[in-house]
This record gives structure tokens, sequence and C-alpha cells, in this order.
């Protein structure tokens, strides 16, 4: 008998431990190059973009690959953190200094780490929502 309720304690714990997870965002990802596992914190990501069918993150000047689609990822992300800003590109709220209009509504983000991404006003209102704009 002690051994059916250890493996109901058991059971129980695995349930308990995954359903907290559920409706929660990734915290990290981690990446393989040259043998090497890198765990990227979400935070620390700068901008992300999209290349076929992998993703460049881009981190403090390094960058990172990751095999999956934009599209797979985008929904993981806090949403109040992360903002689309093209077809193929995210931004890091908390990486942007500057805005500059553009013609036709498309725009110029222009990140602490100096890079200059393009945003296009079919996607505007995600950066405009995070930044309170």
């Amino acid at each position: 008998m002690q051994r059916d309720s250890a493996s109901r304690d058991k059971s129980e714990l695995k349930q308990s431990s995954v359903q907290p997870l559920r409706g929660r965002y990734l915290e990290r990802l981690t990446t393989k190059s040259q043998g090497r596992i890198f765990i990227i914190k979400t935070v620390g990501i700068d901008w992300i973009r999209a290349s076929d069918n992998y993703l460049e993150l881009h981190q403090g000047g390094r960058i990172h690959l990751l095999r999956t689609t934009l599209t797979a990822l985008v929904d993981q992300l806090p949403p109040d953190q992360f903002a689309q800003i093209s077809r193929s590109l995210l931004v890091n709220a908390d990486r942007v200094i500057e805005i500059r209009t553009k013609t036709h509504g498309d725009y110029l983000v222009l990140l602490r780490d100096g890079a200059a991404l393009s945003g296009s006003r079919n996607y505007r209102q995600s950066l405009e929502r995070i930044l309170d704009i």
C-alpha cells in the first residue's frame, strides 16, 4: 500500500509542477553552436530578425541562431516586452531610445546598442501600445 500512495504522490507532484507553467511566457532560450549550449534570457535580447527557418537573436553585440520561425516564437514572448515592428523584426521595448518617422507611415527604431531598425506602418500599433505613445 505504501508503494501505491507513493506513486500517487509522485503523479500529483508532476501534475502540480506543470500547471503553474501554463499561461507563462518564455524566460530563457537555448541555442547550440560549435559544441556549446548558450542559455539566453529573453530580457537580455536586444532584437530578433527572422531569416528563413532561423531567427537571429541579437544580444549585446553577439548573434545567436535559433532554428524556429518568428511566428512560432512571437506568442511565447512577453507581449509587454517585445513588439513586432515589421514582418521579420521583433524589438525589445526596453532597448528603444528613439523612434524617427519616415515617409508613408514607416519609421526607424534606434536602439541602445546603436542598431537602427526599419519598422513598417502595418506593425506600428504594436510598438506604440507597449511604449504608451
